[in-house]
């Protein structure tokens, strides 16, 4: 097949070939569909032939009409439609205002995946800045200043034409560390890959010259695709003066977690990396004892929603800097339903209770998905789970957390697919008996889908952090507001006085 499609269409490594092409707001300039535009879960919106029925497709060969967008593609390969639900969420009450913090004048098209970290006070964002596929997509920056006034829609400057996944931790000193996946080409598998680093020292108004962080072992040179998903988090370096500072990024050719470390503030990482779990797409925290807390889900991807037997959400920790990491648990139940995409696993530890907590989505197909939070008194051995979610008919999905050292409570922040879209906010005891009622922090989207690389893209993660200084509660998320004739994803943020 290759080579037998038309000019501007892409010949998909599928079954016999499928030429198909980009559309809608991230298609090239140019391109027009002449059959149906679909959300699929990896590829953005993609151009099909349109069908009435089966007998329309190449069946013989596995391609069916999709009942949702009517188009010819496999099972599983596009993305479904939301669940429907009849109940409201309840309406916001402790968060303010929602405040905007991108828009079509940033740089990019659409925007997704708010990673924030505070500076003596002033929010710092970082935020994917997405084009779409073989075009630039660089990182957008905003501010948010403890007087209320913003400084938004900046570019950090890289030579990199692609970033990604962009993770910031903020030190005791004030300044900001980011990380980033970095790479060049359009495509997969992606070239001169890179876990991209920079620090800024003035509350995000000027960053270092980026610089890679990642080992020559876990990505030799001129070798693509090699390189995936980076975090970063600060915390007392254990059994010295000072912090440690931590980046943890998924490595294919070990197939596992694999994390560097820095005891000078990021002046130097050390050149061996050490081997964190066998997971991907999941969180990290340094506790305030110094320990290492990581979370990760395992499994690979499969064609559409649903779970698979090997997927799980896993924990694990270190107590002596990095240098070694215990035996895996299992957070998520032994029965528990796990998507792949959007379950976002994130781990939150009180050492002051000995408790540890872990937010994750959970079900299958139907995507009527929810909110679990797991509890762990004994160090990660064991965890308890109880749902956050108020409902069981709408879909719930990439949730997130912050502990409050002072009170114990459980902040939890997740999105909620009923009456059109919402960011929505609970509370939960300490020790993770009970949730209080969930209630929303966003207005309306304008959009709740499960398209990746898309305009409406609601992005792999959110963020939540406390302000403990101000007794101030912020929420980050990703909220497709219409512009013109389109939908596009933008960072939103909005703020909650703490007891």
């Amino acid at each position: 097949m290759a080579g037998s499609c038309g000019a501007g269409l892409l010949c998909a490594p599928t079954p016999g070939g499928m030429c198909a092409a980009f559309c809608g707001p991230t298609a090239p300039p140019g391109m027009t569909c002449g059959g149906t535009c679909a959300e699929t879960l990896r590829m953005g919106q993609v151009c099909l032939a349109p069908c009435g029925g089966d007998a329309d497709c190449r069946s013989a060969e596995g391609y069916l009409c999709d009942p949702t967008w009517k188009a010819c593609a496999l099972p599983g390969m596009l993305a479904p439609r939301p669940p429907s639900c009849p109940d409201l969420p309840r309406a916001r009450k402790l968060f303010a205002a929602p405040r905007q913090l991108s828009t079509a004048q940033g740089p990019g098209l659409y925007h997704i995946e708010p990673a924030a970290a505070l500076s003596r006070g002033t929010l710092v964002v970082a935020y994917g800045a997405n084009t779409g596929t073989a075009r630039p997509n660089p990182i957008g920056l905003a501010s948010l200043a403890p007087d209320g006034s913003l400084d938004i829609d900046r570019t950090l400057p890289d030579a990199r034409e692609n970033h990604f996944d962009n993770w910031m931790a903020s030190a005791a000193d004030g300044s900001l560390h980011l990380v980033w996946l970095g790479f060049d080409g359009g495509r997969a598998p992606e070239k001169n890959m890179q876990i991209g680093y920079a620090t800024s020292r003035d509350a995000g108004k000027s960053w270092t010259t980026a610089r890679a962080v990642h080992t020559e072992v876990d990505c030799p040179a001129g070798t693509p695709g090699c390189l995936d998903k980076p975090m970063i988090a600060i915390g007392p370096a254990r059994g010295q003066k000072g912090e440690a500072m931590y980046v943890v990024y998924e490595a294919s050719l070990a197939e596992k977690m694999m994390l560097v470390r820095s005891l000078d503030g990021g002046a130097t990482f050390t050149t061996t990396s050490v081997p964190v779990l066998e997971a991907g797409y999941g969180d990290l925290e340094v506790s305030s004892d110094g320990i290492v807390h990581v979370v990760g889900g395992t499994g690979t991807p499969r064609m559409g929603l649903a779970s698979t037997p090997d997927h799980h959400v896993l924990y694990t920790s270190s107590s002596d800097g990095g240098q070694s990491f215990t035996a895996p648990t299992q957070v998520s139940g032994a029965d528990e339903p796990i998507p792949f995409f959007f379950k976002n696993p994130q781990v939150a530890a009180d050492p002051r209770r000995k408790l540890l907590y872990a937010v994750y989505a959970t079900g299958g197909a139907d995507a009527r998905w929810d909110i679990r939070l797991a509890t762990s008194k004994d160090a990660g051995r064991t965890w308890s789970r109880i749902t956050v979610n108020d409902d069981s008919c709408a879909n719930h999905m990439i949730p997130t957390l912050a502990v409050d050292a002072k009170t114990g409570r459980v902040h939890v922040l997740y999105l909620d697919s009923r009456d059109g879209g919402h960011a929505m906010y609970a509370a939960c005891d300490a020790g993770g008996a009970r949730c209080g009622p969930p209630e929303a922090v966003s207005d309306r989207f304008s959009h709740y889908g499960f398209c990746r690389h898309c305009s409406t893209w609601l992005s792999e993660y959110p963020s939540l952090l406390i302000d403990p200084a101000r007794r101030t509660l912020h929420a980050l998320w990703t909220q497709p507001v219409r512009e013109g004739e389109a939908d596009m994803s933008r960072i939103f943020q909005a703020s909650a006085r703490l007891r």
